[in-house]
């Protein structure tokens, strides 16, 4: 170099960061790990690894909470569970975002300011919304795949179905039902009686009931001993 020739001075490395508001706003659609492991990411680049642990710690729990709420789809429907999960839910979400999330958006604040450079979240935006969508579905094949009729809605249904059949045939034209009791036997069935009356006779009779497909197959037989 020669005399008088001054070296340019080199601009400082800004870090690469995901704005960190911006990852807490989006958990509120796509859960407290969405915005804990890209708070992770920036502890990283920031040089604190062990505040990143911290928030990845944050991730694994809401993603046993995830399976455990998934979980809950095959216990009998309870509004005090779905009130406990909900509750357990919003529970993560403050408590990663005031113990976490807003330290790090402080930080960053007091620190950089806008002197970072700011990743895109077309990446992040499209995983997030793969995930939230296939745990989604699959909640939904779950719950599809669980599903048992309600006993009172089966009896509804099977009631005019009972008696079209039995006003085909004669001396039953005048026959009534006034009562069906079904309970959930396991499975696709059900059982229960029939509480009607037949040629001007009050019976009480067994029927069985099987659900397939939507569709349904029954017996009505008389009571054993009677």
């Amino acid at each position: 170099m020669s005399v008088g020739e001054f070296e340019e001075p080199i601009e400082p490395i800004r870090p690469e960061l995901w704005n960190p508001n911006a990852a807490a706003n989006w958990s509120l659609l796509f859960t407290p790990a969405f915005g804990a492991y890209l708070h992770a990411r920036n502890w990283r680049t920031l040089g604190n690894p062990s505040r990143a642990l911290v928030n990845l710690v944050w991730v694994g729990v809401t993603i046993v909470f995830l399976i455990v709420n998934l979980g809950t789809l095959f216990l009998p429907d309870s509004k005090g569970i779905d009130g406990v999960m909900r509750a357990v839910g919003l529970g993560l979400l403050l408590g990663w975002y005031f113990t976490q999330g807003r330290g790090q958006a402080q930080y960053v604040k007091d620190t950089l300011g806008d002197d970072y450079v700011k990743k895109g979240w077309g990446g992040p935006l499209l995983a997030g919304l793969l995930g939230i969508s296939a745990y989604v579905g699959l909640c939904f094949l779950v719950a599809f795949a669980l599903y048992t009729p309600d006993p009172k809605d089966i009896a509804e249904e099977i009631k005019p179905a009972i008696l079209q059949e039995w006003h085909k045939q004669p001396g039953l034209q005048n026959a009534t039902i006034q009562n069906i009791t079904l309970t959930h036997k396991g499975g696709n069935e059900y059982t229960g009686f029939v509480d009607a009356t037949l040629g001007g006779q009050v019976q009480r009779l067994s029927l069985e009931v099987v659900v397939e497909s939507g569709n349904m197959r029954w017996e009505v037989k008389p009571l054993t001993g009677k």
